[in-house]
């Protein structure tokens, strides 16, 4: 029987660089792979749980261990229980590959260990597997291989595999460490660093002229990957590439139509992997909107996407869930499903399981495995049926993290976890992975991760990425010297000294340099991702051997052409001239008028709009340009506002229905209680930790100016009749309608009282003084009553501002008008219908006013004001201002 002839390098469990692809009767491995072909040699292959579920379980056996214990671990296991068990699984491994016994007396911590080790059966470990082959290969006559052939220096690995090779080696397995094939016969400066490698980096000197070795530095790898994309166009060069992190290169690959190398991006969040942590938006009361937003915008649910849309749109249109309009989007889904397919009633049970459930402070254990378990099922099933390779790789990623936290939850003594205790507990079993993003296609460049990954010497090397990797002895970092000392006693252990782990290490990094014949470059970044690189060690130990090494780094910048007396072409890179951006203007033209229509109906928002901010006007009102269409959540403020309205409508109502009687009530109590209701529901973003004192500021301002109103109401004696009181009529031709906030009567006379919540004051002031009160001039129009009580109060000041002197009360501000105040709102609906009228004949010439910023003498509305009698525009400082509440200033060019 032909035997088969291995070849190894822990470098080889991924690319391997080799000009013959297919050596007859060879096989390439790694240290899994060898592992691998082992195990099925010897009869040992079998299914082997993840990893994740090995923490999962040891989790369990740890939590047992010390229960009721005062061991060393006890505080911080309290704090972080999954951590403790991650970790010490990790040294057990470790200390398992070391063949270690596990008897105990070595120290209180490896002890623990031990115990751990003696009492429970655990699922087997990549280094359970390699002391097990280690075990039996004695017993075994003979075996499939014919030959193995080293590409590391032996006496430098884990010392498990100089064990194994030499048993091997008994059963009559030809063992070759082989020994690099270095060329040394050029008489070039590539050939000089070698030389100096190999005699411990005795010093040397580089010629001039001489192009075999250079190192260029640049200021940022983007740049660094478009000039090599660039020299790979058009130079006749064939490299093999070093790059740890292949993506932004392959990017410069695909501008340039080379093909691309393949590429992943690492320590990776993909969305559907997110699914692990944002699905617990769906449990709590209080809720995060932004996380449940990023949740409901997935590419894959386990639930109905289109639903998932739909209540995305309630969540941004309302701030919040839970509210009528929620409920309604549910309901309409499950009431229309359709019946004739096999699995709609699974369909309404996945809605049920994760939208429709009622939310809580806490959530049980029992409530939360199953939705763990809902996942992981589906993500196994949607791993068969989908295609993309990638997508794949998430969905497999997703089951493992929702297996091992069903396991590791059902190993908790904890019977309900609130929102905290659950992201705590989901963020330590999470983690990021490495999702592959371009195949690599045929005719590309060779690119590799790390030298150790060169089978065979290159004519032409570029290392891209030389910098920032750090030389580190990880394994069994852990052990004090003490336990060190210890465990050498033990017959037949194999620990591997931190001094071997680091020369390993700096070897198969020079390979780099060694397995390179003609010319070497090294490309240096000096910043990679928007982050400083350090020094790669390569580098400093050639500033140490080479004594004019500065001779040979060139800076590269745009405008110095000496790069070409490096044998590289000229950086092809275009200098762009600045395009100047259009001149301002006071107004744009429109070109297709007849596409603007007259709505049927205004009202006091979008009249308001038109006649001050048209350009605003046009952009939401005909275009529909909407920041909720962009997926924005209100901000604070406006949320404020949108809270305040409700709590203070839903207390004067309960008052009036006999619900509530304020001279009984706690006041504060009730405001909380809604508060307690209503945040969730429009307001949800007030439960991010970041916004927690601004929430606390928020209610306390709101008890205060609910109690000033209700004095306001009892000084004045006014009836409560109605909120949101939808005024409605025609005014000269147009369609009016409105709601108002707060409609009282005070002697059978209407008071109609506007609510608002802002930053200045000083605004509503000014629209009274400036007769620019459209609204309140409105409402009392349209309720037919010409002597109608006005007024703002403004919630965030405790204020009401009002023109009418009948109101009275210390927090009443009166502000005087020359004349009566309802000849004064007769003007403002004259001003109104006028300004109405000119915007539309503006937009009938094709004219459309954008004057934000500009003067308010160049402006022909504010020449036209008095002329014309239309309402005035906000002036200040004789220049209009811009609109406060508009969510077009990137648009306008007003974001500076």
């Amino acid at each position: 029987m032909i035997k088969t002839n291995l070849i190894f390098s822990t470098g080889y469990d991924s690319f391997i660089y080799k000009t013959e692809q297919d050596l007859f009767n060879k096989k390439f491995v790694g240290e899994l792979q060898l592992l691998s072909f082992l195990e099925r040699e010897l009869g040992l292959s079998g299914e082997y749980i993840s990893n994740k579920e090995r923490q999962a379980e040891y989790l369990e056996y740890l939590s047992k261990e010390i229960e009721g214990k005062n061991s060393f671990i006890s505080e911080s296991f309290n704090n972080d229980n999954v951590g403790v068990a991650k970790e010490l699984l990790k040294w057990r491994d470790e200390l398992k590959l070391c063949n270690w016994d596990f008897n105990k007396g070595v120290s209180e911590r490896l002890d623990l260990i031990a115990d751990i080790e003696l009492n429970n059966n655990l699922s087997l470990g990549i280094s359970d597997r390699w002391i097990l082959i280690l075990s039996i290969i004695n017993g075994v006559d003979d075996i499939n291989i014919g030959s193995i052939e080293i590409n590391d220096n032996l006496q430098f690995l884990h010392p498990i595999y100089n064990e194994i090779f030499l048993l091997l080696k008994d059963k009559g397995v030809y063992i070759k460490n082989k020994n690099l094939d270095v060329d040394l016969s050029l008489n070039n400066n590539l050939s000089k660093i070698k030389d100096s490698i190999y005699n411990n980096n005795r010093k040397i000197q580089l010629e001039k002229n001489d192009n075999s070795f250079q190192i260029l530095r640049f200021k940022d790898s983007i740049v660094s990957a478009d000039f090599l994309a660039q020299q790979l166009t058009y130079n006749n060069i064939n490299p093999v590439i070093i790059n740890r992190n292949n993506y932004s290169l392959d990017t410069s690959f695909l501008t340039y139509n080379i093909p691309l190398s393949g590429s992943e991006i690492n320590d990776s969040n993909p969305q559907v992997i997110q699914l692990f942590k944002l699905i617990s938006a769906l449990f709590f009361k209080k809720v995060n909107p932004y996380n449940l937003l990023s949740l409901l915008s997935l590419p894959m649910l386990p639930f109905s996407k289109k639903l998932a849309k739909e209540l995305s749109k309630v969540l941004i249109s309302s701030g919040g869930i839970g509210n009528n309009e929620w409920f309604e989007v549910i309901n309409y889904f499950k009431n229309n499903i359709n019946k004739e397919k096999k699995n709609w009633k699974e369909k309404i049970k996945e809605v049920d399981l994760y939208i429709g459930r009622s939310r809580t402070e806490k959530i049980k254990k029992e409530d939360l495995i199953n939705v763990y378990r809902n996942l992981a099922s589906w993500s196994a099933k949607m791993q068969n049926i989908t295609e993309e390779e990638g997508m794949k790789d998430q969905l497999l990623n997703l089951h493992i993290l929702s297996q091992s936290f069903i396991q590791t939850v059902e190993n908790l003594k904890e019977i309900e976890f609130n929102s905290r205790e659950l992201d705590k507990l989901t963020n330590k079993i999470y983690e990021s992975i490495n999702i592959r993003i371009n195949n690599k296609e045929k005719g590309s460049y060779n690119v590799i991760k790390q030298p150790s990954q060169l089978y065979e010497n290159v004519d032409t090397l570029v290392w891209f990425d030389f910098y920032n990797q750090e030389l580190k002895a990880n394994f069994c970092s852990f052990l004090m010297q003490s336990e060190i000392n210890k465990l050498t006693k033990q017959k037949g252990i194999l620990l591997w000294s931190k001094e071997k782990q680091i020369q390993l290490q700096i070897i198969n990094l020079q390979k780099a340099i060694l397995r390179t014949e003609n010319k070497l470059c090294l490309f240096i970044s000096e910043k990679s991702n928007g982050t400083l690189t350090s020094l790669h060690p390569l580098f400093i130990q050639l500033s140490s051997s080479v004594d004019n090494l500065k001779d040979f780094i060139y800076d590269f910048k745009f405008e110095n052409a000496c790069i070409a007396n490096y044998n590289w072409n000229e950086s092809q890179f275009a200098i762009v001239e600045k395009v100047k951006l259009p001149e301002e203007t006071d107004y744009i033209k429109i070109s297709n008028v007849d596409l603007l229509n007259k709505r049927q109906t205004e009202s006091y928002s979008s009249i308001n709009d038109l006649i001050l901010n048209p350009l605003d006007w046009i952009l939401y009102y005909q275009a529909k340009i909407t920041s909720k269409g962009l997926g924005n959540i209100d901000e604070l403020i406006t949320l404020k506002g949108n809270l305040s309205h409700i709590i203070i409508q839903t207390l004067l109502q309960n008052e009036k229905d006999g619900v509530i009687d304020f001279n009984k009530v706690d006041i504060n109590n009730e405001i909380d209680n809604l508060l307690e209701e209503f945040t969730p529901k429009i307001a949800a973003p007030f439960y991010l930790d970041e916004n927690n004192f601004e929430f606390k500021s928020f209610s306390t301002q709101l008890k205060k100016s609910f109690k000033v109103l209700l004095k306001i109401i009892k000084d004045n004696n006014l009836y409560y009749d109605s909120s949101e009181y939808e005024a409605k009529g025609k005014i000269d031709s147009i369609n009016f309608s409105g709601k108002i906030d707060l409609l009282f009567y005070k002697n059978n006379m209407p008071v109609i009282i506007d609510l608002k919540w802002t930053l200045s004051s000083k605004k509503y002031v000014k629209i009274l003084e400036e007769e620019k009160s459209i609204q309140l001039a409105l409402y009392s129009k349209l309720l037919n009553n010409k002597n109608s009580f006005t007024g703002y109060f403004l919630i965030s000041d405790a204020l009401l501002y009002t023109t009418n002197e009948l109101l009275e009360g210390n927090r009443v501000n009166i502000i005087k008008l020359q004349e009566d105040f309802n000849n004064v709102n007769h003007r403002i609906i004259n001003r109104t219908v006028n300004s109405y009228n000119y915007r539309w004949a503006e937009f009938k010439n094709g004219k459309l006013e954008h004057s934000e910023g500009k003067n308010e003498e160049e402006i022909q509305y504010s020449i036209d004001t008095e002329t014309n009698f239309l309402i005035p525009l906000d002036i200040k400082d004789k220049t209009k201002k811009p609109n406060p509440y508009s969510d077009y200033g990137l648009f306008k060019g007003l974001v500076k």
